[in-house]
């Protein structure tokens, strides 16, 4: 896996493949031409394989066997992954193009949430133009959904994008051996992920080596938290099939011959 990680994070390092005209990528990227599908698949997998590079990095050199932070990286790619494979998997282009749609619109959305706060550090106008630019963005993408069909598109602004639900629908989009395994395993690394990321409790109590357990002084139990190696492979097998997976789709359907 870590030389498959390697060659993707050269692959980012270059410009990205550009979809073959008449290629089915090309024809969905028409449908929203400021932030095209195949944008928001690149992106996907450009955020999973940097965090991905990170981890390896990471692990390979500190030679620390932290309990829990590698796993902030993993979920990280976990996320880039499964959107884009999420986008570029389906075989039917219209659903292709909704779920770009629906990524886009998100993307917007928390564009325009950071314009308020941002605004205090801004000693200009520019601000308030990049929130026009935003608000216009959004309008135009509210009318792609119209074209494309979408319900509720004239709501568009007001979509809730679950994150859940994309790593749970993208496993579907896995080779058939790894889809059903995968997609448990996913959902379930995904929340413990997301407690480890919350600074939940639970999450530390998890990692604790139940062998480790002794009272100090004081009467209190205390425990040593330890990385579960078993469980950080399988988060990263995770990641890197979802990874695998879309780069794969993004080539097929660009019209681009893997390299």
């Amino acid at each position: 896996m870590f030389e498959a990680i390697q060659k993707w994070s050269d692959m980012m390092k270059v410009d990205p493949p550009t979809a073959i005209a008449g290629s089915e990528l090309a024809t969905d990227d028409k449908m929203f031409l400021p932030m095209p599908t195949s944008v928001v698949t690149w992106a996907g997998v450009l955020h999973a394989v940097e965090h991905l590079d990170a981890f390896v990095k990471f692990f390979t050199t500190s030679q620390i066997a932290y309990p829990t932070a590698y796993y902030s990286l993993l979920r990280s790619a976990l996320i880039g992954g499964a959107s884009a494979l999420w986008v570029i998997g389906p075989d039917d282009p219209l659903l292709r193009q909704r779920r770009a749609l629906t990524i886009a619109v998100d993307d917007l959305r928390h564009q325009r949430k950071s314009g308020k706060p941002a605004r205090e550090f801004a000693e200009d106008a520019t601000i308030d133009r990049q929130m026009e630019l935003i608000d216009k963005r959004l309008a135009e993408a509210i009318e792609a959904a119209e074209r494309a069909g979408m319900e509720n598109a004239a709501k568009a602004d007001r979509w809730q994008l679950q994150t859940t639900d994309i790593i749970e629908a993208a496993a579907g989009y896995l080779p058939k051996e790894s889809a059903i395994k995968m997609s448990a395993a996913a959902l379930l690394l995904w929340h413990t992920q997301s407690q480890i990321a919350h600074s939940a409790p639970s999450a530390r109590l998890q990692s604790v080596n139940r062998d480790s357990y002794y009272r100090a002084a004081d009467g209190t139990l205390v425990g040593r938290s330890v990385l579960d190696l078993d469980t950080l492979l399988l988060a990263l097998s995770a990641a890197v099939l979802y990874v695998n997976q879309a780069i794969t789709l993004f080539r097929q359907r660009a019209g681009v011959n893997a390299s």
